[in-house]
């Protein structure tokens, strides 16, 4: 059972971004002062939307999920290394 949980929790850390508050506070702040810097000159303060962005707080993925991620991944990764020539397969094993 150890074995499991150890597996099953560097999943996880590979999976699931760590959540920093301060850093995601430090962006918004960023972003407050250019869109009123540009709205003083007179500029558009229209941003482009930002992707992989999490609405909210950042909620950890369950043990299920992230198996069936890094299965996606694993068949994934066999398929690039079983369609590339041969010789030029690169192993990426952590």
């Amino acid at each position: 059972m150890k074995i499991i949980e150890k597996r099953l929790r560097r999943l996880e850390q590979r999976l699931v971004p760590p959540s920093d508050t301060k850093a995601d506070e430090f962006a918004r702040v960023l972003r407050e002062r250019r869109r009123l810097r540009l709205e003083a000159s007179g500029q558009p303060s229209e941003e482009p939307p930002r992707g992989e962005e999490p609405a909210g707080p950042v909620r950890r993925l369950s043990f299920a999920v992230a198996l069936r991620l890094e299965r996606q991944r694993a068949r994934a990764q066999s398929r690039t290394a079983r369609s590339s020539p041969a010789g030029t397969a690169t192993d990426n094993n952590e």
